[in-house]
């Protein structure tokens, strides 16, 4: 995957900064510098970084260019928390049109150690807690800077223009993020990231090779096409016989009952304050033909599943605690609608398995692109996928990939040859929420000797 160049620096919207009468553009860790007299480049050189140790970080912080700076509670884990909202321009190649604000939490120990940079998938909200942390950033005694998404929520543009909701684009995002605050935090950058958000970390280091040492992404997969056939091949074979054979028999309670599950069905979403724009019965049959996937994802306790008809009562406690309600309501349609629109336009998705339950549904498809934004053009674009799987395969040095066996979405973990410096971990008996400090002990000690080796850091022993 090609890397911008000088020549494309302006296009792409890095940052330029102008200083006595010399100009600096900075680009994966290279400066271009036109310099009147070389008692300027010298001073920039040798002076002013003694002079920027001396501020403190939030004076250093407020002279970043295009930056808004807020400092907010403190927990027990770090010396300083901060909320920053970077001007973005929506369309990197086009850094004079429209801007958008884009909010990044930043979490500090010390400016001399090294930075974990976590670049989220939707929203940041679970950054507002003052001790939010990545697994693994306490083991490096680690800054943190967590990214919030574009189009996600405080990071929304004034008009939501789709065809710039890109992962080139987002990659972007991320690179701008490093270039204002690396001259800050010098010691070395460790991107990860979650499901989606491992996904864009992923396409961050393929587009961004330079801007980190290492990377950790969990549960990210890359699907071979918009519906991945091998979903369909897990989902058929996940856990054994007698599991899937009492998932199934529950979807048929489910439909067979529809009358006064759906009954009870509503009246439970109106106790959660869930709200629907959709048809109930409609989301019923969505959530009902979901429920294989998110157990699995999730949940993988077979005995949870009912051998038998309950009260609806029962029946629908089960579907509501395996199946998130509020991905479903009104609210959750609208704020998930870009990450719907990435799956149907380059990340890819899954289908539902309808042809057992034809009676019983009321329409006769239920894709998922349903929940994307209407009147938008929903074309698959798997350039951007193939070309990072290209650079994981020829230059995919320094990444540990971690994943859980009973998660669909392993079925589609990215592969690694034996000539890449790279580690991917499968949990047995790990899900969706599978991450380091859960693994078994020898391969979480894998895992920690690797980025040991990487970074040069040894790890916080307990």
């Amino acid at each position: 995957m090609n890397t911008p160049t000088l020549e494309t620096a302006t296009q792409n919207n890095i940052p330029s900064f102008t200083n006595n009468g010399y100009s600096i553009t900075l680009l994966n860790r290279k400066f271009f510098f036109n310099c009147p007299i070389l008692i300027s480049f010298i001073l920039f050189f040798f002076v002013l970084p003694v002079q920027s140790q001396e501020k403190s970080l939030f004076t250093q912080l407020k002279e970043l260019p295009g930056v808004e700076i807020k400092k907010v509670k403190t927990g027990e884990n770090f010396k300083e928390n901060f909320i920053l909202y970077i001007e973005q321009p929506l369309d990197h190649k086009n850094p004079d049109g429209k801007k958008f604000r884009q909010r990044v939490f930043l979490s500090h120990r010390d400016t001399s150690a090294p930075v974990v940079i976590v670049i989220e998938g939707y929203d940041a909200n679970n950054a507002e807690q003052p001790d939010y942390e990545s697994d693994f950033g306490p083991k490096f005694e680690a800054n943190q800077i967590v990214v919030e998404h574009r189009y996600y929520g405080k990071s929304k543009p004034d008009t939501l223009e789709w065809k710039y909701l890109t992962l080139e684009q987002s990659a972007a995002d991320y690179h701008v993020v490093h270039v204002l605050l690396h001259n800050i935090f010098r010691n070395k950058w460790i991107s990860t990231g979650i499901s989606k958000g491992g996904q864009e970390a992923l396409c961050y280091r393929a587009y961004y090779p330079d801007d980190v040492t290492a990377t950790v992404a969990y549960v990210a997969s890359f699907n071979k096409e918009l519906e991945d056939s091998r979903l369909d091949t897990f989902l058929a074979k996940a856990g054994e016989k007698k599991c899937r054979d009492k998932i199934y028999k529950y979807q048929v309670n489910l439909f067979r009952n529809k009358e006064k599950m759906l009954q009870e069905f509503t009246s439970s979403l109106q106790k959660m304050d869930v709200r629907l724009s959709v048809d109930a019965e409609i989301i019923f049959d969505y959530m009902t033909l979901e429920f294989p996937f998110s157990f699995w994802q999730y949940d993988c306790d077979c005995n949870n599943i009912p051998e038998k008809l309950l009260p609806p009562t029962e029946m629908i406690q089960v579907l509501l605690k395996v199946v998130y309600a509020d991905y479903y309501s009104s609210k959750g349609i609208t704020d998930n609608e870009p990450a719907f629109y990435q799956d149907y336009t380059e990340l890819g998705f899954y289908k539902y398995n309808t042809k057992p339950f034809y009676g019983y549904l009321k329409q006769k498809e239920y894709p998922n692109n349903f929940f994307a934004p209407k009147n938008t053009d929903l074309t698959y674009r798997p350039e951007t996928i193939k070309k990072v799987k290209e650079f994981i395969r020829t230059q995919g040095d320094r990444i540990v990939y971690i994943y859980g066996d009973m998660d669909p979405w392993t079925a589609c973990a990215v592969e690694i040859n034996g000539n890449s410096d790279a580690l991917k971990i499968i949990k047995k008996g790990g899900n969706h929420l599978t991450f380091i400090e859960n693994l078994p002990v020898e391969q979480k000690t894998l895992v920690y000797s690797a980025l040991e080796r990487w970074l040069g850091i040894k790890i916080k022993k307990e």
